[in-house]
């Protein structure tokens, strides 16, 4: 084996001129790649688009019409006024004749059925506004009464209506004609409704903030990132070529990181925003490890003597890294899997980059200054400081290794208690900050209307004009009446309120008729004759088919999985064998998402750990010793728990990513040193010793390492989506307590096992 990196060594001086063409040709290449890199605000990432949920939800929408809304709430304190109505019906109609609305809803357009004993009439709710103050608050009460309309689309006060606006099913690949129809639904507002206060929510205007909010964290995490590595690298190193070097290395990896996930085809999403952070504190370590062995008076034979020396290590940090990230593939969640893949790259090309591309720079600048990278004289003789801290701490783990495991095996007892209190939790909602505009323009109108979380309960015969049936809609009926009583229910509406509707209004307005007809044929006349579109968002065609619109209140994806679940089971219980009940929706696929977090969290983080694990072992050949190394690290994670459960931080989609990325970066400082300890103990084998030259030697590239990673994580905190930020918070603190491990409780450990050996 070291023949053979001498050889390679030899051939890198040999081609160096080459090596750096090749990668500044391929950078430059990269830099056009990696704008083209898209963007993907969809939630539909987030879901398994094999699952029985989103298949049968497919078919549901080609029936039923998009999911694609926006709601928008206008607030007045009375929306029944003539000025009031006609600016609501101008803004209705303008943004109906928007390109890509397929249907705009409003209290100015729906429907309204009315007749006497012999006939109805089908017609706009309002077909001319009224100017008669008598006429407006008769609308009102009409309007209240309703059930189709009430905290639909007109809140029980008078103050707040929706438009709830379907967009058109599109094949476009790209969003962009989305952002541009909030664009000009924005400027229709901004015409005409200027005495309202308005907010705009939904699916899509949740996508719509994704996008803006990704822009915002990549346009802050990269140059923030860059700006801390470098001031960190220049405080330690203080030498400036040096800096730039290593500087330069971890830039290059990261636009070819960029240019991968262009040629896989992946896009950028709020999970996926997390990589460029990543992978630039990240990369950086291997070149602080290179740079702090001693390049700072540097020749051709010193410069190979270094990559000799940290080649080995630095390959398999960089491995358990690897193994890391690639241990998030098996997540059933595309974004996590997309980032795993991509972060595992990244690691890689940096380890290459970082023993190719740094070593042949240092190859050509010691050839041009006659056997001298740096000026000798530009570097600062060493005031032993840090040293002397790094041996103070020495005689600490020394002198006190008993008691330091003593306490930290109280603290883990605490921390595993606080652990048990963690739970799996998703909510599209909770991504954003609550002082965010889309956060608090979807609680006014879960306040003043009602809930946005949307649930189509599915009932589906195999008879034809089923759900014409007086007792096919009689079920219906047991089922509407018990969803009232759910107190995470808002709103139901199915084809029973129009059946009721009709009857009443055929039967002179007398509310006693507001019943489901006991004949089918008098039903069916009535459907007959009503044919308006409204039913077919209720019903198909066959009746064979029928849907019931449920709108939640509810967030917490625990609290909605209980509540679907028995929504769903009430439901099959009534229909029994003549229909298949299924809940669909997005509110499904979310509850779905969250129970894969935890399955995929155990998956990941049990791979990482045998993996890494048995990596260790082997790389040590000691099982005793592999062990050791793996302490430390799972201390971290499990103190990371125990924070997450005593401060109610749930488990979600970014969150449950932080053990299986944690294991394989913070065990790379743990490899650096167990691998000083390791050739120490071999010569004198005296663990005191060996701990001493371990912490001299390796100390001060693992605090930096640490302190970058700290960083680099905590940039993360800055951005506008919950999960995100506790996920940079959580992360820079497992960076925090990995170095404590590595530099209190590892060498106790050491101390420990190895004594009397």
């Amino acid at each position: 084996m070291k023949s053979l990196l001498n050889r390679y060594v030899q051939g890198l001086f040999k081609f160096r001129v080459f090596v750096l063409f090749a990668v500044t040709v391929l950078t430059v290449s990269f830099l056009f790649l990696a704008p083209k890199v898209k963007m993907d605000n969809s939630v539909d990432v987030f879901f398994d688009k094999q699952s029985p949920s989103y298949v049968d939800f497919q078919s549901w929408k080609e029936q039923f019409g998009s999911d694609e809304l926006i709601i928008v709430a206008l607030h007045h304190n009375n929306i029944f006024t003539f000025d009031n109505l006609t600016a609501i019906k101008k803004i209705t109609q303008k943004i109906e004749l928007l390109d890509n609305v397929a249907e705009v809803t409003s209290i100015t357009n729906v429907n309204d059925i009315v007749g006497d004993d012999q006939d109805f009439i089908v017609r706009q709710f309002i077909e001319d506004v009224p100017k008669e103050k008598a006429a407006l608050n008769q609308l009102a009460d009409q309007a209240k009464s309703n059930p189709i309309y009430l905290n639909r689309i007109v809140s029980s006060d008078s103050k707040t209506t929706a438009l709830i606006i379907e967009l058109e099913r599109s094949k476009e690949k790209s969003d962009v004609y989305k952002l541009e129809l909030i664009d000009r639904i924005k400027n229709v507002l901004k015409q005409d409704a200027s005495g309202f206060e308005y907010y705009l929510s939904g699916y899509t205007m949740i996508e719509n903030a994704y996008t803006s909010y990704m822009r915002s964290d990549l346009s802050r995490f990269i140059p923030l990132m860059m700006g801390i590595i470098f001031v960190i690298l220049l405080i330690s190193f203080r030498n400036f070529t040096g800096v730039v070097l290593a500087f330069t290395t971890i830039v290059v990896s990261l636009v070819w990181t960029f240019a991968l996930m262009y040629f896989f085809k992946f896009s950028i999403n709020n999970i996926t925003t997390l990589i460029p952070p990543i992978i630039l504190a990240i990369a950086v370590a291997d070149s602080v490890h290179l740079t702090s062995a001693g390049f700072s008076q540097i020749s051709k034979d010193r410069i190979k003597d270094v990559v000799l020396k940290l080649a080995g290590p630095c390959f398999m940090t960089s491995l358990t890294t690897v193994i890391g990230f690639l241990s998030l593939t098996v997540s059933d969640i595309r974004p996590i899997v997309q980032l795993g893949i991509v972060a595992a790259s990244g690691v890689a090309i940096a380890f290459i980059l970082t023993f190719t591309f740094l070593p042949a720079v240092l190859f050509v600048l010691v050839s041009v200054k006659k056997d001298k990278a740096f000026d000798e004289n530009s570097v600062p003789k060493k005031t032993g400081s840090f040293e002397k801290k790094l041996n103070a701490l020495s005689s600490f783990n020394q002198r006190f290794y008993k008691p330091v495991l003593f306490v930290t095996a109280v603290l883990t007892v605490i921390a595993v208690v606080g652990a048990l209190k963690v739970r799996p939790e998703t909510s599209v909602l909770e991504y954003f900050k609550k002082n965010s505009p889309i956060y608090k323009s979807t609680k006014f109108i879960e306040d003043n209307l009602s809930g946005t979380h949307f649930l189509n309960l599915s009932l589906k015969s195999s008879r034809f004009d089923y759900f014409k049936s007086p007792n096919a809609l009689l079920k219906i009926e047991k089922i509407n009446d018990f969803l009232k009583t759910v107190p995470e229910v808002d709103t139901v509406v199915s084809l029973n309120d129009y059946i009721k509707e009709i009857n009443k209004s055929f039967n002179n307005e007398d509310e006693s008729f507001y019943v489901i007809p006991k004949e089918k044929d008098q039903i069916s006349q009535y459907l007959l004759l009503y044919g308006a579109s409204d039913l077919a968002k209720s019903v198909d065609s066959d009746f064979s088919w029928a849907t019931v619109e449920v709108r939640l209140n509810e967030h917490r994806s625990g609290k909605l999985k209980a509540v679907i679940k028995k929504i769903e089971d009430y439901a099959q219980e009534v229909f029994g064998q003549e229909a298949e009940v299924t809940g669909l929706g997005l509110t499904v696929l979310e509850v779905n998402a969250n129970d894969t977090v935890m399955v995929s969290q155990v998956k990941s983080l049990g791979f990482a750990f045998v993996m890494i694990f048995a990596v260790l072992c082997i790389m040590f050949r000691s099982f005793s010793l592999g062990t050791v190394s793996i302490v430390p690290n799972l201390l971290a994670l499990v103190f990371n728990f125990g924070i997450m459960g005593f401060f109610g931080i749930y488990l979600n989609s970014a969150t449950s990513m932080i053990s299986a990325i944690g294991i394989g970066i913070i065990v790379d400082d743990t490899i650096h040193f167990l691998h000083s300890f390791r050739a120490s103990f071999n010569q004198t084998k005296n663990p005191a010793i060996s701990v001493h030259q371990a912490l001299i030697e390796k100390g001060k590239p693992i605090v930096l390492t640490s302190v970058i990673l700290f960083f680099g994580f905590g940039v993360i905190a800055f951005s506008q989506f919950g999960p995100s930020f506790y996920f940079g918070i959580l992360s820079a603190i497992v960076m925090f307590n990995a170095l404590l491990a590595d530099l209190i409780v590892l060498p106790s450990l050491l101390l420990l096992v190895y004594k009397g050996r």
